[in-house]
């Protein structure tokens, strides 16, 4: 299995919609050796509150399929401003054997 997780830092009060907008990606499942995506969310302090992200692949070649997809690249040329809400963002990549 090869996870990818984001860890987001979120303004209080918007992590259930960063989370939704994970949970209801349309194109992910669709791929092939996509496994699942799983959320988590904690408290930081007053201003902030982080979400964990981890979507799961069957492998790591699958994930790189992915990322060299047409249809993954079409989602990145389409210029979209980052969530005011999203104050940072930070990836990691983990494999089990």
């Amino acid at each position: 299995m090869f996870i990818q997780a984001r860890k987001l830092s979120i303004a209080r009060g918007f992590s259930e919609a960063a989370v939704n907008k994970f949970k209801t990606s349309t194109l992910l499942p669709q791929q092939p050796g996509f496994d699942s995506i799983e959320t988590y969310v904690r408290s930081v302090n007053k201003e902030s509150e982080e979400v964990l992200v981890l979507i799961k692949w069957d492998t790591k070649k699958d994930w790189q399929n992915w990322e060299k997809s047409d249809v993954h690249k079409a989602g990145h040329r389409i210029k979209k401003e980052r969530p005011e809400y999203i104050l940072g963002m930070e990836m990691s990549y983990y494999e089990s054997f």
